[in-house]
């Protein structure tokens, strides 16, 4: 039987990195990708490690949907844009109402949330992970832009911007969760700077996810949920 199971895209890698650390010896884990194929769900192995198990795990983690927000406004729109909230808007943008993004991102969602809620009542115990924060360096985004090197001509959206879309998705899940009966894991504390971004030394090299650092405090989280 393994103590957590993790499922979800590709934030799980930042857990997986950490499967064989002695740190973690005793804790017995398996993450599962996520896929989405046409309608059908299916789930691949991030390690070795056995599926039959998977369904008695002590705890299940998902990690489903974490990178909507960076879709959604790390690139540079067209027609630059920014979110009413509380602070004041940036000169010479269209102003999109918290409203209107968040119904945006709920109709993105509504295949996860169909997701979240068969682990909900597959496992006794599930979690949903936080997606790590954006990152507010730019340098580092140009200089490791991963799958947005097509659109990096349009320039990085500014970072205040990217923050207030991050922020609406985390709501977006936290309520999901609290309907459905699913914790909701915060992000470490020690991961995230004054500003609310992801620290440099949590970086993964790429624009979007944390790096083995980040996965080893998320599973300092677990550890003790599970103890």
């Amino acid at each position: 039987m393994y103590d957590a199971l993790f499922v979800g895209h590709s934030n799980v890698v930042a857990i997986a990195r950490n499967i064989d650390s002695e740190k973690y010896s005793g804790l017995s884990m398996l993450t599962l990708n996520l896929r989405v194929e046409e309608d059908k769900v299916r789930f691949e192995k991030a390690q070795d490690g056995d599926m039959k198990d998977a369904l008695k795990a002590r705890a299940c983690f998902s990690m489903v949907g974490g990178n909507a927000h960076h879709l959604f406004g790390l690139i540079e729109n067209p027609v630059p844009f920014d979110i009413c909230l509380d602070s004041p808007p940036q000169d010479g943008r269209v102003m999109l109402h918290y409203a209107f993004v968040q119904e945006i991102f709920e109709s993105w969602f509504q295949a996860l949330f169909d997701i979240l809620e068969r682990i909900a009542r597959t496992w006794d115990n599930v979690s949903h992970i936080c997606s790590p924060p954006p990152i507010g360096d730019e340098f580092h985004l140009r200089k490791y832009p991963g799958v947005f090197c097509d659109r990096l001509h349009l320039g990085i959206t500014p970072k205040a911007i990217r923050r207030k879309v991050y922020d609406i998705q985390c709501d977006i899940f936290r309520r999901k969760c609290a309907a459905i009966g699913v914790k909701f894991m915060e992000v470490p504390v020690q991961a995230v700077d004054h500003e609310g971004f992801l620290r440099p030394e949590y970086y993964n090299l790429d624009a979007t996810h944390g790096n083995r650092a980040y996965g080893q405090l998320v599973l300092n989280q677990i550890v003790g949920a599970l103890a």
